[in-house]
């Protein structure tokens, strides 16, 4: 089994989840901004597991869009969105070496339960539908200590 068995299905879910879509409707200076705004509201726990703030990049081309640990590159043409930005900040607070396995599963449902505001029902039902496996989704909220004030700083559909 390889080390990030799990990525394959993770793209199929994000694919078949209707809120998860790959097209970009935000602008570089929003992508900065929610960026900046997941490094707020993240300093405890990245201070914690000794991450530092993530930046971002922009890529022409079609190729993928990925994070390094300390900086996220998003495709222009399909990247620049809140569930993109979302998927790759989860590596950047998990750390790539996590691949897509269980700790990133649970820290991304997490952000996006709490950002998309989606729910954490709902979005553990979908994961265990794809035999997809995640830590737990309300112990990665606390963890990021997510509550009910941090929000983005931009709107998307």
């Amino acid at each position: 089994m390889s080390r990030d068995s799990q990525m394959q299905k993770v793209y199929d879910w994000e694919t078949a989840t209707p809120w998860y879509k790959k097209v970009s409707n935000l602008t570089e200076k929003d992508c900065e901004r929610v960026v900046q705004t997941l490094n707020n509201h993240t300093v405890a726990y990245r201070k914690k597991n000794r991450r530092r703030d993530v930046t971002v990049q922009f890529l022409n081309g079609s190729g993928y869009s990925y994070a390094d640990g300390r900086e996220i590159s998003l495709r222009k043409i399909w990247g620049m969105n809140v569930p993109v930005i979302l998927h790759e900040y989860a590596h950047c607070l998990v750390g790539v070496d996590a691949g897509h396995g269980e700790k990133f599963m649970g820290c991304l449902a997490a952000l996006c339960s709490h950002y998309m505001e989606k729910d954490v029902v709902e979005i553990a039902n979908s994961l265990n539908q794809r035999r997809i496996k995640f830590e737990s989704i309300r112990l990665w909220q606390e963890r990021l200590h997510l509550n009910g004030r941090k929000r983005l700083s931009v709107s998307f559909p």
